[in-house]
């Protein structure tokens, strides 16, 4: 006895290749992200068709094209088209939706499972914290660095040739800098920072 997925599955190469074509020019993460979305969009048709006693196995191509349609006017299965949803291209007028950048440093990845900062402030501290060290010198920024990532006093002041009693002057130093940049502190309230 033959189920729908099985029916279904028959089709689904061509439904692939289709888009895979159709989406060649994506880079290849948008790309898999389309096809996928493809297969879903045809698979919602492959049903609409059965329910209308229609064979849908006898339309493989243009399956395959209106799920790439589908697809290339931005609308998503089993979402209805919202313009005030980001994802929709009726809300995109003049925006663009992209991915996190792949060369973060470490310490962005351990942003992923941060469940307690809210959403807003993650990603405020995302776009902010690469601009502010690029504020410090070469070395501070180092270190700023492995403290974000957490590495103990000890084991930074080692790795620069550094006292404890320095590297944690220094974490001092840079949270102000920081609180100072985050506009959270004034300079008047601020240590004077040597240079």
């Amino acid at each position: 006895m033959t189920t729908t997925i099985d029916r279904f599955l028959t089709i689904q190469p061509a439904i692939e290749r289709h888009a895979l074509v159709r989406f060649r020019h994506l880079r290849s993460v948008d790309r898999e992200e389309a096809v996928a979305e493809a297969v879903a969009a045809g698979f919602q048709s492959f049903l609409s068709l059965i329910r209308r006693g229609k064979d849908p196995s006898q339309f493989p191509t243009v399956i395959a094209i209106r799920s790439v349609q589908h697809v290339r006017s931005g609308r998503r299965v089993g979402t209805p088209q919202n313009s005030a949803d980001v994802f929709c291209l009726l809300a995109r007028e003049g925006c663009r939706v992209d991915h996190l950048r792949h060369d973060d440093p470490e310490w962005a990845d351990a942003l992923v499972d941060d469940r307690q900062t809210p959403i807003p402030d993650q990603a405020s501290f995302r776009c902010d914290f690469p601009d502010w060290l690029q504020t410090l010198k070469p070395r501070d920024r180092q270190i700023a660095d492995l403290l974000a990532l957490g590495h103990s006093t000890e084991s930074t002041a080692k790795r620069f040739g550094l006292t404890a009693a320095r590297i944690s002057q220094l974490r001092n130093e840079l949270r102000e800098r920081w609180e100072l940049f985050q506009g959270e502190l004034t300079e008047e309230s601020a240590q004077p920072v040597p240079t």
